[in-house]
């Protein structure tokens, strides 16, 4: 029996044996290759940067790859799964892709200035023809991270020779603070591994000797910057411009170098011409329809508070313990509040710094992380709550296309130069020195995202009506104008959209036009988005003009619809048809539908309707002012509210109470002296102004109108909004 067992003992010794040399060998072979094509090796790195994503973000939609979303919120659906089903459907019907008729009608939209994904869409447009767009935005969403932290890894690997520094430092960019946060909502901000791609192919060229144009790395480089346009033009100027600044600050940095600088300038401009001339199709459309509106202030809040450099966010673990202090970064958004890096990164990069600051390469780096550190701050300092001086990039700011950049964004670029820095100082330590492992890893440890909290995922469900070819036809008319309450923003118009196969024409939509909207005349369309619509007459009569400038058929609700939103409706007139499909249906009478107005006849329809309205609507401010004093009420004392209370107002035309003033659509109604009150009225044409002027009455005594430039050639006439303000002598009797 020994003799068996000895005998089965050793058959198994020697099997275990051979597989043990078999594993050995395959290892050595791996680890050979590995070695002789170091950049070979992103496949494997790859493989675990995906690994990483899909634990953080793709177990919760396994299995609900077509009703879950990675991000919440409207831009996930309204924006980029409209887009991924956009493009596959406009190439495989013969509709340009470019020229968006079937949002805002009848204006037309050009896509070249929107977020629209167009290299994501149709290079995922298999998934999307199979699965559904919705797959193919969460196949797109895990795969940026992990993308980026690959080309991350590719670019370190020409500047360190430890493959677990250059696999560390694509880690701290690929799921840094920055790509994190912007996974809650923006693909299109997300998907950046052409930025750490795009600097490699930059270091190959100044690696190369003295001779002849490299061609090849032009022609790639040009094809990077082409990738990048088509994803986010956002990202590609940010890329132009802190490309260019490292490109200078070498030139400053190392005079020795600065021929071989300038042959490297000269080649990137040329991959520059090479992406223009492939595009200038492309950019000649966008060029004909450049959009007018000027919305940088929106955008200024959106900046890198300093406290968010060491304190995070919730969107990062540990986060929810500093809520207090980080609510109020980037005003309170937890998508653009991404200038987190952690203590011991920027102890690592302090480290660095101070080490090796003789060195070419941590002086050049290091200027370049500053530098985009500092903008990334924007126009004001902002210390927590507290606000400081203004900084340099309110200069920059003020200057067209830069007025709509989000400086927080620019963190990303911080989080690059400083794996980079680290990294580099890391490889030149002496292997007999103790090196600072620990501090990596707790610095990657501080940049995990914090799970736990809501809002990581969301839902992509539809009614009924939308998905049901048969039941949507039955209730909208092929071709037929459609607007779909919540407004803008708020709403599921364009989502609603690639949901039915394009099949709804939309009044309205995400995506705004990129020529002068008539309707930002009017406030209504945002109280709209917001759902406090103010009751009375006012937002009837300008609801009137919105369904009338695009002969608008059927409004759909979105349920459960708000109360607002139902008074409205049945103030204006509309025909209630009861709720299919888990929508709401309201026909709209034939006495608001007429004949369908060119864009040119929306504009002057727009216009006219809109300054009747607001003439006679701050008129009736004025007389139901002067009434009330008449009557013996004081001036000091009078609120938009009080005048409607005391019968000089019609019901709901007192509606907002904000502290000391009260505001209608229209005007703002602010309390002054005894025997003087003053009228603010805000987006007036100067025609309307002027009319005003002229019929608003005898107690007139001093007025002011704030005209704002043309922001473009193509903004139409009488199209420039401003505000004015009125003074009223109060002791005058009404005419």
């Amino acid at each position: 029996m020994r003799a068996c067992r000895l005998g089965k003992d050793s058959r198994g010794a020697a099997l275990d044996g051979a597989t043990s040399r078999r594993l050995r060998r395959v290892t050595l072979a791996v680890t050979a290759w590995l070695r002789q094509r170091p950049s070979g090796s992103w496949l494997l790195v790859c493989g675990l940067y995906a690994l990483m994503s899909m634990v953080y973000w793709g177990l919760p939609i396994l299995g609900h790859w077509t009703t879950r979303t990675v991000g919440s919120g409207t831009d996930p659906l309204n924006i980029f799964v409209w887009s991924m089903a956009w493009w596959p459907y406009a190439l495989t019907h013969g509709v340009n892709p470019l020229l968006l008729k079937n949002v805002f009608v009848p204006l037309v939209t050009n896509a070249g200035w929107r977020t629209v994904i167009p290299l994501l869409s149709v290079a995922l447009a298999p998934v999307t023809l199979t699965a559904g767009p919705v797959a193919a935005y969460n196949v797109a969403m895990l795969a940026a991270p992990a993308l980026t932290a690959t080309t991350t890894y590719l670019l370190m690997t020409e500047w360190v020779s430890q493959r677990w520094v250059a696999l560390w430092a694509g880690y701290m960019v690929g799921f840094s603070s920055y790509e994190v946060s912007q996974t809650l909502a923006h693909l299109n901000l997300t998907f950046t591994a052409l930025v750490p791609l795009a600097v490699w192919l930059g270091v190959r060229l100044y690696r190369l000797s003295d001779g002849a144009a490299p061609w090849r790395y032009i022609a790639a480089l040009a094809a990077v910057l082409a990738g990048q346009f088509l994803i986010s033009t956002e990202i590609l100027l940010t890329l132009t411009l802190f490309g260019f600044g490292g490109l200078f600050l070498a030139w400053l940095v190392l005079p020795l170098q600065r021929g071989r600088l300038g042959r490297v300038m000269g080649w990137v401009l040329a991959a520059y011409g090479v992406f223009a001339a492939a595009l200038s199709p492309w950019l000649w459309m966008m060029a004909q329809h450049i959009p007018f509106q000027r919305v940088g202030s929106a955008y200024a809040v959106n900046s890198t508070n300093l406290l968010n450099l060491v304190v995070p966010t919730p969107v990062t673990i540990g986060g929810q313990w500093f809520g207090t202090v980080s609510g109020y970064f980037a005003g309170g958004s937890r998508v653009e509040a991404s200038g987190y890096m952690g203590i011991p990164l920027v102890a690592l990069m302090a480290w660095a710094s101070s080490r090796w600051r003789r060195a070419a390469s941590v002086r050049v780096v290091g200027y370049l992380g500053l530098v985009a550190f500092g903008l990334s701050l924007g126009p004001t300092l902002h210390v927590g709550g507290w606000t400081g001086p203004a900084l340099p990039w309110r200069v920059v700011s003020r200057l067209p296309v830069f007025d709509v950049i989000s400086t927080s964004r620019f963190m990303l670029y911080v989080s690059l130069a400083g794996a980079g820095l680290v990294g580099w100082a890391v490889s030149q330590m002496d292997r007999s020195r103790r090196r600072p492992g620990v501090v990596m890893v707790l610095a990657a440890v501080a940049l995990i995202p914090n799970l736990s909290r809501p809002g990581w995922w969301g839902s992509a469900s539809v009614p009924r009506l939308i998905t049901s070819p048969t039941l949507l036809r039955r209730y909208v008319a092929p071709g037929e104008a459609v607007m779909v309450l919540p407004y803008l923003f708020a709403g599921p118009s364009t989502y609603w959209q690639a949901a039915s196969g394009f099949r709804l024409t939309l009044a309205d939509g995400y995506l705004y036009s990129g020529t002068s909207m008539p309707f930002n005349l009017m406030q209504l369309p945002y109280l709209l988005a917001s759902r406090s619509i103010p009751p009375g007459q006012t937002a009837s009569r300008q609801f009137d003009t919105l369904l009338q400038m695009s002969h608008v058929g059927v409004v759909l609700v979105q349920q459960p619809a708000g109360r607002s939103e139902s008074r409205m409706l049945r103030h204006a007139g509309l025909q209630a048809e009861g709720i299919v499909g888990g929508v709401g249906i309201w026909r709209v009478p034939s006495r608001v539908r007429g004949h369908l107005p060119s864009p040119t006849g929306v504009f002057r329809l727009a216009v006219s309707a809109i300054e009747a309205a607001q003439v006679r609507d701050v008129s009736r401010i004025v007389t139901a002012m002067d009434r009330s004093v008449a009557a013996g009420h004081p001036v000091a004392r009078l609120t938009l509210a009080r005048l409607e209370h005391q019968g000089f107002l019609p019901t709901g035309e007192g509606h907002g109470a904000y502290g000391p003033w009260q505001q209608t659509v229209w005007a703002t109604l602010m309390r002054a002296e005894a025997r003087h009150f003053v009228i603010v009225v805000h987006s007036f044409t100067p025609a309307a102004f002027g009319h005003l002027v002229r019929h608003v009455g005898p107690g007139l005594i001093a007025y002011q109108f704030m005209p704002s430039p043309r922001l473009a050639p193509s903004q139409p006439t009488g199209m420039t909004l401003a505000s004015g303000v009125l003074t009223f002598n109060a002791g005058l009797p009404p005419p």
